[in-house]
């Protein structure tokens, strides 16, 4: 379902990449879709905020997989 948008995600070499795909794993172990499809979300954001230069959004990202990864 979400395999191309996974995979784009892991051919990223960053630990934002990481972090997004350990959650969009444990996301599917939980059947949880509706989390994979905002981490995916959030990971498409994540990469214009770099593009931009947008340290708000890289911030808000970076704790919204934190919080999630260790719940």
């Amino acid at each position: 379902m979400f395999k191309n948008e996974i995979a784009k995600i892991n051919a990223h070499d960053s630990e934002t990449a990481r972090m997004t795909s350990k959650a969009i794993k444990q996301a599917l172990f939980e059947n949880n879709t509706p989390m994979v499809k905002s981490l995916i979300e959030g990971f498409n954001e994540y990469q214009e905020a770099v593009k931009s230069n947008n340290d708000e959004i890289h911030k808000k990202i970076k704790a919204a997989q934190a919080f999630y990864l260790n719940n």
